[in-house]
């Protein structure tokens, strides 16, 4: 079987860019990266609300006042 022209030889990768690779591999970053990112996220906020809720001294923040 000879080939005469390139464009004889059948590609399956004919519509898949450059810019299409690097949007999938991107996509595929996210997606596994997404549970750690979550964590982290929640982590950090639980932190905060904590840190606020503790009282400064002998007052606390949550306290009204007389």
């Amino acid at each position: 079987m000879s080939i005469e022209h390139l464009s004889d030889v059948p590609n399956p990768w004919k519509g898949f860019t450059m810019n299409r690779c690097l949007v999938l591999a991107l996509v595929v970053l996210l997606i596994s990266l997404w549970d750690n990112f979550m964590g982290w996220w929640g982590t950090e906020e639980l932190g905060a609300i904590r840190r606020r809720k503790k009282p400064i001294g002998n007052k606390s923040i949550l306290k009204p006042k007389p």
